[in-house]
């Protein structure tokens, strides 16, 4: 790593514990004391108690019926506005729930989710709740494996054009993109966390040592060629673990690539 990069990691705002703390309690008090919260919930690391210095702040939570939880998370976010220094938010929406990610001036990522009462409750295996009850018929976001395999013979192709046309750069994004769909992949058949990669270093050892083997050191056409060959193999197995008849029908068209 080079001096430059050593320099900008060192410089990075950092949030203390105590900052962590008293957002985090302040959040909660703003939430129960509005009569149109419904319920309330901490997922991540702070559901589970395995929390670090670095954690983030993950929180939830379900607007009664009567009211638009779209509006409500406009007013926190107003309220949190004029209580702290926020530099930018942006959403994330999921169905009918909304996830609002908020970085703090501090350095604090909040993950800030809102959803009608009776969508609120455990999207993933860390859910604690704070307060009121989840909704009915709740049964998590499980990954769309399908959508996951799509986009890796999308990403195959792609990446297969890009090296033909000499666009290296646009290359290797498809690739590297591929190997985040894998990395995916192999989370979800071995039963850990598959989001943003959280249960990757959980992976066995011989899949890692797979992967690290895949990562582009230089960007020519034969290295980038060579890498996204490796990566399709990879990509093919995987799926035969999954569905040998899908990894048969797209092993026939991806055999030339």
């Amino acid at each position: 790593m080079s001096a430059f990069f050593i320099s900008i990691f060192i410089q990075l705002k950092k949030f203390s514990l105590l900052e962590r703390k008293e957002i985090l309690d302040y959040i909660l008090k703003m939430a129960t004391s509005d009569e149109r919260s419904s319920g309330g919930a901490l997922v991540g690391s702070f559901a589970t108690g395995t929390e670090d210095k670095w954690s983030d702040i993950d929180i939830t939570f379900g607007i009664k019926r009567q009211y638009d939880h779209q509006k409500v998370l406009e007013n926190w976010t107003a309220i949190l506005k004029k209580q702290y220094d926020i530099k930018h938010h942006f959403d994330v929406i999921v169905k009918k729930s909304i996830y609002r990610v908020l970085l703090f001036g501090n350095g604090l990522e909040l993950d800030l989710s809102i959803s009608p009462e009776d969508h609120f409750g455990p999207k993933t295996p860390t859910f604690s709740l704070l307060f009121g009850k989840p909704g009915h018929g709740l049964n998590g976001d499980a990954p769309n494996v399908n959508s996951i395999i799509g986009w890796g013979w999308h990403h195959i192709l792609h990446a297969r054009a890009a090296i033909h046309r000499t666009k290296h750069w646009q290359a290797l994004f498809f690739i590297n993109r591929l190997r985040d769909l894998i990395i995916e992949l192999k989370c979800y058949r071995q039963h850990v966390p598959h989001q943003h990669a959280r249960g990757a270093d959980q992976l066995n050892e011989a899949d890692l040592s797979e992967l690290k083997k895949t990562l582009v050191s230089q960007l020519t056409s034969d290295i980038l060629a060579n890498h996204l060959n490796k990566l399709k193999v990879i990509y093919l197995n995987e799926i035969n673990k999954l569905d040998q008849n899908l990894a048969i029908e797209l092993k026939e068209v991806l055999s030339d690539i």
